[in-house]
């Protein structure tokens, strides 16, 4: 079964999606820059969703984002991975998903220690994967330029549905630009740094980028006794890479289900999730079986109903009550 979809308000989640058969879709260059960050922008300014962090790679993405509710998340969601997939299948000349499977959202506790962790493993991307030697190399679209400097991240929404209509006109001409939109991207500090100031949470940000390279050093040069730069991939390689290409195979391993430090607080959110799960598995059993006015929990999308709000009237005996994940 797919995890539920379930966002508790002012709880940070972790989104990854990857790329369909480990292809390279994501690959950087300025035309996929430019797309990805118009599309971020549209979606954003649509949904009013939170945007903390992320980092594009060529075969998959990671973002950190705020949402009040699993809805403002899905439609976030299904804007960003549908119009990726319908502007990048223009560019790359090809038809068909771009994505593997559905999105997967991880809760990420309100604590200090586990924010700047995830945080730090966003950042990290490049460098732990040998590809580049700095951080800043990366030539993919990343939030680290506005983490570290405040550099505002720009991109260009082209509206396909506007172009259409307009070559159909007798006698139109094209203008460069006619249907283009640029968005700035609305970035927000981490929770956890909203009582600092930005000289002082991009002081950390750069402590954390120092590390990731001292660190990831290190570790190459413990692992092959060679230097990273000896070691790493380069920007140019990463660059001349084919949408189509493939990543070679690598094992993974299975995600979290959420992400927390304290293994105290880690284990009071998974059983306060598993009793989500069970009473909503327990609603969707008596759906099934020919119930059509059982009350699922508050904040999770009822089968053939759609999201379940707070203020929603909860039909039938025995309403599901919310459960509480803030920490």
């Amino acid at each position: 079964m797919r995890p539920i979809r379930h966002v508790q308000p002012a709880h940070m989640v972790e989104v990854t999606t990857r790329c369909i058969n480990g292809t390279k879709l994501l690959r950087p260059s300025k035309d996929v820059h430019r797309i990805i960050a118009g599309v971020i922008g549209r979606a954003q300014e649509q949904s009013g969703i939170e945007l903390y962090a992320f980092v594009f790679m060529s075969t998959h993405y990671h973002m950190l984002l705020g949402a009040k509710d699993a809805e403002q998340q899905a439609n976030f969601m299904r804007l960003l991975n549908g119009n990726i997939t319908v502007k990048l299948n223009d560019l790359n000349r090809r038809t068909g998903s771009g994505w593997a499977r559905r999105f997967r959202a991880i809760p990420v506790s309100n604590d200090r220690a586990t924010q700047r962790r995830r945080l730090r493993y966003l950042l990290a991307h490049g460098v732990k994967e040998r590809l580049v030697r700095r951080c800043k190399d990366w030539p993919g679209l990343s939030a680290l330029p506005w983490l570290l400097e405040g550099t505002p991240i720009r991109g260009v929404w082209t509206s396909f549905t506007d172009r259409y209509h307009a070559r159909r006109r007798a006698g139109y001409v094209p203008v460069p630009g006619e249907f283009d939109t640029v968005y700035t991207l609305q970035m927000s500090v981490l929770p956890c740094w909203r009582e600092l100031g930005p000289p002082e949470w991009r002081a950390e940000v750069a402590d954390m980028v120092a590390d990731i390279e001292a660190t990831e050093a290190a570790r190459c040069l413990e692992e092959t006794g060679q230097p990273l730069e000896a070691q790493v991939l380069g920007v140019d390689a990463v660059l001349a890479a084919e949408p189509t290409d493939r990543l070679a195979w690598q094992r993974r391993t299975r995600a979290p289900t959420v992400h927390a430090v304290a293994k105290d607080v880690r284990k009071r959110l998974c059983a306060e999730l598993a009793a989500l799960r069970e009473v909503y598995l327990a609603a969707s059993e008596r759906f099934r079986a020919g119930e059509r006015d059982v009350a699922f929990p508050v904040g999770t999308f009822r089968p053939l109903g759609g999201f379940v709000r707070p203020t929603q009237p909860q039909q039938g005996a025995g309403a599901a009550a919310p459960l509480s994940l803030v920490r």
